[in-house]
């Protein structure tokens, strides 16, 4: 068994691609019954609203500091990159979005046996889709799109203890490990995949952990910091 900690937030179209490029490798090698991959809380806006006053546009021109020209070319190109692999984003129409309780419900769906259904109907409601998924009503209904219990689903978004230590102790652990973007991918704790890069970089190091090898010429892995403890 291949175990992988997929450090992610939702509201990262990187995070959606990459995502997506590992589901297509797992896929084409045939292994996706022997691989379990790990929901990993991070969050890139905290202070984001939960409700649709502030476009992703937005943040991109304020806290990022981009100008306007420049976040506008950013946005068709990850656009253009999610097309080559089957993905409609659509970059202009989305809203910030708070995705705390989505990251919860992301802890109770892996415990369910249904975290890649949960994560996959996620970025497919937020970049495909535009839904705000930082709206209760709406994460019930994709919680419930994805398989998971209704009732439990409203119960997570009432109580906002519900798996919150969880995704806290993500949240520090990626602090203490300085991850300083995201996607990141961890194999086993042996290899690590930084950034949404394309299908043959996630085959190649899903070969290799088959084979329990490590190896030092591929430039997107590198040995797992001593800090990353569960």
């Amino acid at each position: 068994m291949i175990y992988i900690e997929f450090w992610a937030d939702y509201t990262c179209p990187f995070c959606y691609i990459g995502f997506t490029e590992l589901q297509n490798a797992l896929q084409k090698l045939g292994i996706g019954r022997q691989v379990r991959i790990r929901h990993r809380a991070v969050m890139l806006h905290p202070d984001a609203p939960s409700d649709d006053s502030v476009s992703l546009m937005d943040v991109a021109t304020g806290k990022y500091g981009h100008s306007r020209y420049n976040a506008e070319l950013m946005a068709r190109r990850i656009e253009d990159r999610g097309e080559t692999i089957g993905l409609s984003i659509a970059m202009k129409d989305l809203k910030s979005q708070n995705t705390m309780s989505a990251h919860r419900m992301a802890k109770y769906a892996e415990l369910s046996g249904q975290g890649e259904a949960f994560e996959q109907r996620l970025f497919e409601a937020y970049f495909e889709e535009g839904r705000l998924i930082a709206n209760p009503d709406v994460l019930i209904e994709i919680a419930a799109e994805a398989g998971l219990d209704v009732d439990k689903a409203q119960e997570i978004v009432r109580n906002e203890l519900l798996y919150a230590d969880e995704v806290r102790h993500d949240l520090a652990q990626a602090q203490s490990m300085q991850i300083q973007g995201v996607p990141l991918f961890v194999f086993d704790r042996k290899y690590v995949i930084n950034g949404a890069q394309e299908q043959q970089a996630f085959e190649e190091v899903l070969a290799k952990a088959q084979r329990g090898e490590r190896s030092r010429s591929i430039a997107a892995f590198r040995p797992l910091k001593p800090a990353l403890r569960s």
